[in-house]
């Protein structure tokens, strides 16, 4: 590989072309596989470095005290890059001030060919979690000493860049022709590279393969676990030890009480304090049940980030400190993972655009890898994750018939799954291995359970499918044995009815986010789906090709249970988004929550243990079994530090209504705390409403790069990390990170809470649950917010050395009717109510101890 490439980063004051400027150039030239050359300049510039740059970069005014022009270095930078193909990560940010400062020195700079590394890594690394340049150069064991500093960030970006190129020449050359195809059809250059690659190529590794399409056939076997011969104290002592934590004979009983409880085939519930060691202590429990008892048991929590957690982390740390291996098993259905006619099916897909292309290139590659075509593990967002799930819809199951996992359950493991997968409501039984079940994060099962409790029609799946189909009948008419059908009219007609459903739907029930509609049957509700589901019969009894007929009938599925709902019970469920047809879903609420919770869990597994926070929630299992009655509650005996937790008294009650008033009276306590803090904070709020409402003030008083913002489409992870890199910062974010969040600051933390965290009343959950419980807000409501309000508080103190402060500004919290339901979470904190003037004397005290 003779071509060399300048891989390119650059460091600016800010992301505006039009006003921001060079701060740092680095360059590292990249030849047959080698780094050969580095060239690094910081550049002057005018104006200052913003307080964010500077916190980022660490690059401040005293590292450009005696930095050249970009002027006087502009000829050595545009001889460096003759010749080059042009690579950096985001290129276009680089190449477009690049082109911006060689037109301003008088030249003209447009490289031939281009490589943008974000979408070359996402299609040569299609599993990793993000693609952050510190995150790949972590997850491929890369050191990046100086993240955000341009030259470290360019070595990292070419070394990274050389270690995808190996993994490439490792494929099949069938598979890099197949690569270098779809290539040629994006934007910049990755054929050339791919074309490169496949010349130089000398022999690939060995690979299934199946109709053209290579894949890595995953065996794995479990490891074998054998008996510990100490008792379950001593064996608790020695691994605590081991991992290096502090010995507390509360930890000790927590564990202790988990594996008595697998041995009896009982049920326990077990509230923790937050950051007690709980995940550990059950884990401990679990691999010693397994060594001793040799039966697989199963654990579920609430997301499948923590599911990897528990296995990247929790569980490899406990292999390290007791040199074993644990056998596990992650537990999902078949739906989970890849056929290799689904791929196929993908890839015959005539559709096109970058998302797309991206997609298919992305599936060609996964499958070579050991994942066992896991999608869990396929990075998907975006246009990438709107395609997919529609093709998922259009593709027919029956199809599904080779696979490059296998199965291994019936070796005996741990096995690992969340909370959606549990209660789903699929026709095989993943959990038939599997007698005795800890739950973790229990208090989140509810919601999981609503979630599985309905079906949803949406009016852009349903155009999305309806359109495909058109495209999809041929020209010709289709004959039966008496009829000649023009079937393209016939799906043209059965799309107008659709339409007049959805805006009689519009005209009459917009005015709420949420409704409930009773139907009866001289309605035109009633009329509409019945002339619809008639439609669709009698289209399907025509002959036709198989794709129209698959994709008519996905359109039959997604339109029989709303018909259902409304045929059998009389009632349908409108969730309107942005008051219009293309965000409106149609739902029917098809099983009752005490029948998923009894059948996924109550009645499934031998012995459950319920492992959570809070226990708020909880109690609203004990509706559903009345065997929920040995509890157990785990309290931290560490020293923690008792932050303070202040409640203003002089501004204004919370109401929905009202938001940009009441926000507008907190104001002075957010900008008195920030002017005279030195701390991290992160506000947390209900709705991204809140967010705008408060950020168009903080904007006008604080620099608006030191304001992270969460909004709808923004990854939550990513917000998560950006914040913690950070030496100072304010984060606004909603009710996603009230919990699940390390806030990591090794200064005075800051948590404010704008209004206590309960769902907005036209919430369709609570719409929901109107049928589920007596009383939807004491009942659920109430209890979710207080259980909120407990995650949040441990966002706060984690550990021995953390310290800070948490500030609520909603009354409701001390005098609300309901505040007794919040008592026991202040019990941890030294709780101040008071005026401004009383918050400032804190404040000053606080400065003066620090």
């Amino acid at each position: 590989m003779n071509r060399k490439y300048a891989v390119v980063d650059i460091e600016t004051t800010g992301n505006n072309l039009d006003s921001d400027e060079i701060i740092q150039v680095g360059i590292a030239i990249v030849q047959n596989k080698k780094i050969i050359e580095t060239y690094d300049t910081f550049i002057a510039c005018n104006n200052e470095i913003p307080a964010f740059i500077q916190s980022l970069t660490k690059i401040d005014a005293f590292d450009l005290v005696d930095a050249p022009n970009f002027s006087h270095v502009a000829s050595h930078i545009i001889k460096l890059l003759d010749g080059c193909v042009f690579v950096a990560h985001n290129v276009q940010f680089d190449l477009r001030f690049l082109q911006k400062y060689f037109s301003e020195a008088g030249h003209k700079f447009q490289p031939r060919y281009i490589i943008d590394t974000v979408d070359w890594f996402k299609i040569v690394y299609p599993s990793l979690e993000r693609y952050q340049l510190k995150s790949i150069a972590d997850d491929l064991g890369i050191e990046l000493s100086s993240a955000h500093r341009a030259i470290d960030d360019a070595v990292a970006t070419a070394e990274v860049f050389i270690e995808s190129i190996k993994k490439v020449t490792t494929f099949p050359s069938d598979t890099i022709k197949m690569l270098y195809q779809f290539a040629k059809r994006m934007r910049y250059s990755n054929d050339e590279l791919l074309f490169e690659i496949l010349v130089s190529q000398t022999q690939g590794h060995h690979f299934e393969s199946w109709n053209g399409l290579y894949y890595n056939k995953a065996t794995k076997k479990n490891p074998s676990l054998y008996p510990f011969e100490e008792d379950y104290r001593t064996y608790f002592e020695r691994a605590i030890s081991q991992l290096g934590y502090t010995f507390r004979e509360k930890q000790c009983e927590l564990s202790e009480h988990i594996y008595r409880q697998l041995r009896e085939d009982s049920v326990l519930t077990i509230e923790a304090d937050l950051g007690g060691g709980k995940t550990i202590s059950y884990l401990l429990a679990a691999v010693y049940y397994l060594s001793t008892y040799r039966k697989s048991l199963l654990i579920s929590t609430s997301t499948i980030f923590l599911q990897n957690q528990l296995i990247d982390e929790d569980l490899r740390r406990i292999e390290h400190a007791l040199k074993i291996k644990v056998p596990f098993q992650i537990i999902k259905s078949r739906r989970h993972y890849l056929s290799l006619e689904f791929v196929s099916f993908i890839l015959n897909d005539p559709k096109e655009n970058h998302d797309i292309l991206l997609l298919k290139m992305q599936l060609i590659v996964y499958m070579l890898e050991p994942h066992g075509g896991d999608i869990d593990r396929l990075n998907l967002n975006g246009g990438r994750k709107i395609y997919f799930e529609l093709m998922t819809s259009m593709f027919d199951s029956a199809q599904h018939q080779h696979y490059s996992y296998q199965d291994s359950s019936e070796t005996l493991h741990i096995g690992i799954t969340n909370h959606a997968h549990l209660l789903n409501r699929r026709k095989d039984n993943v959990f038939n291995h599997y007698e005795h079940l800890i739950v973790d994060e229990a208090h989140q099962l509810l919601d999981y359970a609503l979630n599985n409790s309905y079906d949803a029609l949406n009016y852009q799946t349903i155009k999305y499918i309806i359109g495909q189909t058109i495209k999809s009948v041929p020209d010709n008419t289709s004959n039966t044995l008496d009829t000649l059908v023009d079937m393209d009219f016939e799906i043209s007609q059965l799309n107008h009815k659709i339409d007049d459903m959805f805006d009689h739907l519009l005209e009459n029930y917009s005015s709420k986010s949420v409704v409930k509609v009773k139907v009866e049957e001289n309605d035109d509700i009633y009329i509409l789906f019945k002339e619809i589901h008639s439609m669709m019969s009698v289209l399907l009894s025509y002959e036709m090709d198989v794709s129209i007929r698959t994709k008519l009938e996905t359109l039959q599925r997604y339109f029989l249970s709303v018909w259902i709902q409304i045929k059998v019970y009389k009632e349908l469920y409108i969730h309107m988004k942005n008051n219009s047809k293309s965000g409106m879903s149609l739902i029917s609420k098809s099983i009752k929550l005490n029948e998923i919770l009894t059948n996924r869990i109550f009645d499934r597994f031998t012995s459950k243990v319920f492992v959570s926070g809070t226990m708020q929630t909880l109690s609203f299992l004990e509706q559903f079994h009345p065997s929920l009655d040995h509890f157990y509650k785990y309290e931290n005996t560490f020293s923690k530090y008792k932050a303070t937790l202040f409640v203003p008294s002089d501004i204004q009650n919370y109401h929905y209504m009202k938001q940009d008033q009441y926000i507008e009276s907190c104001l002075q306590y957010i900008h008195y705390y920030l002017e005279n803090m030195s701390s991290k904070v992160l506000i947390l709020m209900n709705s991204y409403r809140q967010i705008e409402i408060l950020r168009s003030y903080l904007v006008e008083l604080y620099d608006p790069s030191l304001i992270i913002t969460q909004t709808s489409d923004v990854n939550t992870l990513k917000l998560n990390e950006q914040f913690n890199t950070l030496d100072n910062g304010i984060f606004l974010a909603t009710q996603t990170f009230y919990e699940g969040v390390d806030f990591k600051y090794d200064g005075f933390k800051t948590v404010m809470i704008i209004s206590l965290p309960f769902m907005h009343p036209d919430d369709l959950n609570i719409m929901l649950m109107r049928d589920e419980v007596n009383d939807v807000f004491m009942d659920y409501q109430l209890p979710g917010a207080v259980n909120k309000l407990h995650q949040a508080t441990g966002r706060l103190i984690r550990n021995e050395q953390d310290k800070g402060m948490l500030i609520c500004f909603d009354r409701r919290l001390l005098e609300g009717r309901y505040a007794s339901y919040f008592s026991h979470i202040l019990k941890s904190f030294d709780v101040k109510s008071g005026t401004i003037e009383d918050f400032t004397e804190i404040i000053e005290q606080i400065n003066q101890e620090k």
